[in-house]
């Protein structure tokens, strides 16, 4: 519950801040988060006991993640939440996007 709490409240704070921040510094900052996200998961991963169930539920969650289209519903979603609350479409880098890139799916899937 409380980690639910942070995320949320996290997420509000990155909407206010995002406008602040110059689109480099936005993608510095996400590769700076996802290096942290890596040396968790390695950190984790390392302190297994059984490294071999590590790597298959690897596997198993990205085979599927790709078959259910994860991916794609939690854009959709984000995109649903960010039209709710900014009222715009934007691109993943926060860049505002013309209507007719709004329609197309950014990855080449169906919504």
């Amino acid at each position: 519950m409380v980690n639910a709490l942070a995320i949320i409240g996290g997420a509000c704070v990155g909407l206010l801040l995002k406008r602040g921040f110059p689109p480099k510094w936005q993608d510095t900052i996400m590769q700076g988060i996802a290096l942290c996200i890596v040396i968790i998961g390695t950190q984790l991963a390392l302190a297994s006991k059984n490294i071999i169930l590590v790597i298959v539920s690897l596997v198993l969650g990205t085979l599927v993640g790709e078959a259910a289209n994860i991916d794609g519903l939690l854009h959709r979603f984000g995109d649903w939440v960010e039209h709710k609350l900014v009222g715009k479409k934007t691109d993943v880098h926060g860049r505002a996007r013309s209507q007719s890139e709004a329609q197309e799916p950014e990855n080449g899937s169906n919504p």
